[in-house]
């Protein structure tokens, strides 16, 4: 089994991170989803594009946009600019020490230790060209390119993708490692 090099320091930045990834999704977040909306044309038609799970489609773009209207927009783009920007970086890394720190005392192997770590790795680089492109269809409306919505939609659904898979390996990980402490200190029925 792998034992993590300085574990100590990784369960530090694993705490940091988690109590910076709480206060994203807890305060940042939601503060700049009000932004927007109180920036928006009709706030009750918007629905952020990012959170929308396996992708959208044109008239759905559309639609968000217009009820966006322009200074929605435009708090749209700065919350990606911004808020957005680090959010991917915080959560990724998280839930690669996760990761990392599950699978190094579930596999022997290195190469799976770090093909497990690396998933969320692949979700952050989703996100940020979900949040490029979305940028763009914010700068281009109401004339937007069929392919940056496709583009946009695509990564989208690459990051959902990458997400299940973080949080469905890190449940299965933890789940092994359960069993494995079980039947370590499991005592023979017949001794």
């Amino acid at each position: 089994m792998i034992n993590p090099t300085k574990p100590n320091f990784l369960y530090l930045v694993w705490g940091i991170l988690f109590v910076i990834n709480i206060a994203m999704i807890f305060r940042v977040m939601p503060e700049a989803e009000n932004r927007i909306l109180s920036a928006s044309d009709t706030p009750e038609k918007v629905e952020l594009l990012d959170v929308e799970v396996f992708g959208f489609d044109e008239e759905k773009v559309h639609q968000i946009m217009t009820a966006l209207g322009p200074e929605g927009r435009k708090q749209y783009i700065r919350f990606h600019r911004h808020d957005d920007f680090i959010f991917p970086f915080s959560y990724a890394i998280f839930l690669s020490i996760t990761l990392f720190l599950l699978a190094g005392k579930r596999f022997r192997n290195k190469i799976q230790v770090i093909i497990a770590s690396a998933i969320p790795l692949f979700a952050m680089l989703a996100d940020f060209i979900e949040n490029h492109f979305i940028t763009l269809i914010c700068k281009q409306y109401p004339d937007i390119e069929t392919g940056i919505i496709q583009t946009a939609s695509l990564a989208n659904s690459a990051k959902s993708l990458f997400l299940i898979i973080t949080f469905g390996l890190a449940i299965l990980l933890l789940i092994g490692n359960a069993i494995q402490r079980l039947k370590r200190f499991r005592k023979p029925w017949f001794s």
